[in-house]
């Protein structure tokens, strides 16, 4: 049995005036920006990127869980609403979320991210479910819908903390050690290199000196706007910093770290300096073969500073 009459009406706005304001986070809410230029493509989802806030709730936990649970709404109101079979509805918006991440990642709003993808039909999907059993054979009424949500809860959380014990116990089996760490400096890279420096940086940001332990580079006009390393997946991660020292403008500037060559499916970190920083960064390395840094940069003016970028071996 589906809604009718004003009970139909009334979903109808709702689901209306939610997509709305669904569309408005997705283009414009958080910070994006059209200057920030298109972002990274991923194809291939590596993970489905849910969690326990066991580490306390970051935006990275807050980002994904809401990218999940957002989209259970759809999966429980749609089958009220229009006679459809699970089928249908998940191909329908599987082509739809794929449709607006292609816009996002061709308009500069945001990336293409298949893991995206996956999080929303899964949250599509458990809300399709919440309402299968949740409304059985009784008629719509409002104790009907408070079992669809109540259902929804549960199964939600129920979802999440399967996806929590798998990464634990699947990270424990593939578990990798750190093993020695070397500066960047120290590996010679298959194209031409930054200026490393080591010692004592002449820079402050803020204010305060810049506290270096193992390199420097100040990235201007006059160093290459791209250098690759060759890793041969012996590496666990790297580390580093960036900022803007204090006696250069901060301008638009983008650090762009991606691994196997921007391949889809690979790694991709944007480090945006917009602010002076330092802004600091831990990249896992995972199975990677080369490593890319990119300067990307509004003019010639335009300059960055990076250090301690520390490559750890896999032990």
């Amino acid at each position: 049995m589906m809604l009718l009459g004003r009970a139909r009406l009334i979903a109808l706005l709702a689901l209306a005036v939610y997509t709305i304001v669904m569309l408005y986070f997705l283009y414009i809410g958080f910070g994006r920006s059209m200057s920030l230029g298109a972002g990274g493509f991923n194809l291939i989802p590596s993970t489905i990127p849910l969690s326990l806030p066991i580490n306390g709730v970051t935006w990275y936990w807050f980002y994904n869980t809401a990218n999940f649970l957002a989209f259970i709404p759809y999966g429980f109101i749609i089958p009220l609403l229009v006679k459809v079979r699970f089928p249908k509805i998940i191909g329908v918006f599987l082509l739809v979320i794929t449709t607006l991440e292609l816009i996002q990642w061709a308009t500069g709003l945001g990336s293409f991210d298949a893991e995206d993808i996956l999080t929303n039909g899964l949250g599509v999907t458990i809300g399709y479910v919440a309402q299968v059993i949740g409304r059985g054979k009784l008629p719509l009424r409002l104790v009907t819908f408070s079992r669809i949500i109540v259902i929804s809860v549960a199964l939600a959380v129920t979802t999440i903390t399967i996806v929590h014990l798998f990464h634990v116990a699947y990270a424990k089996v593939t578990q990798v050690e750190p093993g020695e760490a070397f500066g960047l400096h120290e590996r010679t890279p298959m194209t031409e290199s930054f200026a490393w420096e080591t010692g004592e940086a002449p820079f402050t940001i803020r204010g305060g000196e810049v506290d270096v332990t193992t390199n420097y580079v100040l990235v201007d006009s006059e160093q290459p706007d791209r250098v690759t390393y060759q890793l041969n997946r012996n590496y666990y991660s790297l580390t580093g910093f960036i900022g803007v020292p204090d006696d250069f403008p901060i301008s638009e500037v983008e650090v762009e770290i991606s691994l196997n060559d921007g391949e889809a499916g690979a790694d991709l970190y944007l480090l945006s300096n917009m602010t002076p920083g330092p802004n600091s960064f831990e990249m896992p390395l995972r199975e990677a073969d080369t490593l890319t840094i990119t300067v990307h940069r509004n003019d010639a003016t335009s300059t960055i500073l990076l250090w301690d970028f520390i490559l750890t071996e896999k032990k």
